[in-house]
């Protein structure tokens, strides 16, 4: 297919076939037969009538058979140029449905890169035209369709449009504000910018103002009586002061000295190796004499009379 080169308009010239043949002189001798049968039915038991049934029905057989052939054959050739036509418009009919959707993906890649430059150019002429109102309304609300991004509508034209819009909006805006709702304005506004609908945003701010007027109805019905004023704070009585611990006593040299009934070494006086023999002493009472001598600042070495030192 050349490039400018338009698709043939489909033409089919159909030429009736004429078919001929004695069907009148047949179906005269069935009506025939069939009316030599009386109401009552033909009464076989006389000979004659016998004769002549037995041959018709053979003949009626043989014309019905005959029939169905000839039909069946003329079918055949009658419809066999059909069949060859039928099978050609057939395969004409794949072979452009596949070479359009073969077509189909790159226009429909077009299609979006032009629909992508649109929106893009779209969206700068909003942000200049409304800087404020383009943060609070997207482009896709306030298109309203898509007829702005369809190739039929013209940039100039779509953006004709979209100032009328944008203008519509700001004087609905104001009859808002108008519209004395007090404390629901902030609730009526927001609705407006999600809709863009007057009426529905001034009935928003109401149910909304209701509701918040219900809700602190029912907040001061159930809130709790107020306490009593608290009296005056008692003083905490002085808990007594911790009995002190008596400190534990441990007996210095000269302890052990007075308790041994001989007086404090003096001072300077000379030291010695001294061998100690304890009689009939328990372990305990040598481990507390050890302890004590250690006390004292003596070392030395003791040992149980029989063991091995």
């Amino acid at each position: 297919m050349s490039r400018g080169t338009e698709a043939p308009e489909v033409a089919v010239e159909l030429v009736p076939a004429s078919l001929e043949a004695n069907l009148d002189s047949l179906e005269a001798y069935v009506t025939g037969a069939v009316e030599e049968l009386s109401a009552e039915g033909l009464d076989c038991t006389d000979p004659d009538n016998y004769r002549w049934a037995k041959g018709a029905r053979a003949q009626l057989n043989r014309m019905a058979k005959a029939v169905s052939q000839e039909r069946n054959r003329v079918k055949r050739d009658y419809m066999r140029p059909f069949k060859a036509f039928e099978d050609r418009c057939k395969a004409i009919e794949r072979k452009a449905t596949d070479a359009a959707k073969r077509l189909g993906e790159p226009i429909a890649e077009a299609d979006e890169a032009w629909r992508a430059r649109r929106t893009a150019e779209l969206e700068a002429f909003y942000a200049e035209g409304a800087e404020l109102l383009a943060p609070v309304v997207p482009l896709p609300r306030l298109m309203d369709g898509e007829r702005w991004l369809r190739r039929s509508c013209s940039l100039p034209k779509a953006q004709e449009e979209m100032a009328a819009k944008v203008a519509r909006v700001a004087d609905g805006w104001e009859a808002l504000k108008a519209a004395g709702l007090g404390d629901a304005l902030p609730d009526a506004e927001r609705a407006y910018f999600e809709t863009l609908d007057v009426a529905a945003a001034i009935a928003a701010g109401r149910d909304a103002a209701d509701a918040k007027a219900r809700i602190a109805e029912m907040a001061a019905a159930v809130a709790p009586e107020p306490l009593p004023e608290p009296g005056p704070v008692p003083e905490p009585e002085q808990a007594p002061e911790p009995a002190t611990a008596p400190a534990t006593w441990r007996p210095g040299p000269e302890d052990y000295a007075r308790m041994a009934g001989e007086p404090a070494p003096a001072p300077g006086e000379p030291r010695g190796d001294w061998h100690l023999t304890v009689t009939g002493a328990t372990r305990s009472e040598v481990l507390a004499l050890v302890e004590a001598m250690r006390a004292m600042g003596l070392h030395g070495s003791i040992r149980r009379e029989g063991a091995a030192s």
